[in-house]
């Protein structure tokens, strides 16, 4: 198992995913890649509607035709919005 924090909110808009991870890190990730993606999958993802209804399964950022992204790859190729605080 791994001690990576864990996201544990998501908000999608414009393209961009904004996770908030289990240390209080927030991280803006961009999903402007996914519009130059072919397949069946990525097509819905397109759709800014469809794009919003991300949601999160067992802290992995998902959509309802099962595509996802890694919570690990968020985390290194974000953009950080915010860190947390040292305790």
């Amino acid at each position: 198992m791994s001690n990576s924090p864990r996201i544990k909110r998501i908000f999608a808009s414009n393209y961009i995913l904004r996770c908030e991870y289990s240390d209080g890190t927030l991280i803006d990730y961009s999903m402007a890649d996914v519009l130059q993606e072919t397949g069946p999958i990525a097509a819905p993802l397109k759709e800014p509607s469809y794009f919003e209804k991300v949601f999160l399964e067992s802290g992995v950022p998902t959509w309802p035709n099962g595509y996802d992204v890694c919570p690990e790859e968020i985390l290194r190729s974000g953009s950080t919005v915010k860190t947390h605080q040292a305790s």
